[in-house]
């Protein structure tokens, strides 16, 4: 959460190209955000902390988004 820059950015654009997230594509990483990423984790049951975008979690939405 408060994470921002071009890789937030980078997150965002995925998230949409899933319909995960609809919100402003402007690299800040809001409860819309965390949300978004609680949405895929529970989706691909995910065992990692909801709304945290660790390591398996990129891993997933990278690999859908493509």
């Amino acid at each position: 959460m408060g994470s921002t820059g071009t890789s937030v950015r980078q997150l965002q654009e995925q998230l949409g190209r899933l319909r995960l997230y609809t919100g402003p594509v402007d690299g800040y990483y809001s409860h819309d955000v965390a949300a978004a990423v609680a949405r895929m984790q529970q989706a691909r049951a995910i065992n990692e902390p909801l709304g945290v975008y660790g390591p398996d979690t990129r891993n997933a939405i990278s690999t859908a988004a493509m």
